[in-house]
């Protein structure tokens, strides 16, 4: 699963980014972290899948072959009490991800060949929440193998 490849991915290469398991850890998947309460700590990352674009799709020259990649997008968002410290982690994640090609990721369940993650933008402050933390995201293209 793409969240998990990519959350293990930014955990094993960075030291500010551990995977969140019980109440340790400050790397969600599946969850934008912005709505989170009190329950969680101030400095979250989290990764999201979006909507994304059409697979790639294979023929022969009678048939239709199948999909050989798909192409969901990624949106990585965090939040912090401190602004230096949210800028830095979500740019971080920015570092890590964009530019993967042609890539089985050393941590991948499946073995799954990540043909490329590129940023569609840099990171940028969003504003603040309701208890004040810092609001960034960046949203990715994520073109990754079928099968």
């Amino acid at each position: 699963m793409m969240l998990d490849d990519l959350a293990t991915w930014l955990d094993t290469q960075s030291t500010g980014l551990a995977v969140r398991k019980g109440t340790a850890g400050n790397l969600l998947k599946g969850q934008v972290v912005f709505d989170l309460g009190t329950d969680f700590p101030n400095t979250l990352v989290g990764l999201y899948e979006t909507q994304g674009i059409e697979a790639w799709k294979s023929f022969s020259t009678s048939a239709y072959l199948g999909i050989e990649a798909e192409r969901p997008r990624l949106q990585v968002t965090c939040r912090s009490s401190d602004y230096p410290t949210g800028r830095n982690l979500i740019e971080t994640v920015y570092t890590l991800l964009d530019g993967i090609k042609e890539s089985t990721l050393p941590t991948s369940t499946a073995g799954t060949v990540y043909h490329s993650v590129d940023a569609a933008h840099p990171p940028f402050f969003i504003g603040r929440d309701d208890n004040q933390r810092c609001m960034f995201v960046c949203n990715f293209q994520v073109v990754k193998a079928v099968g």
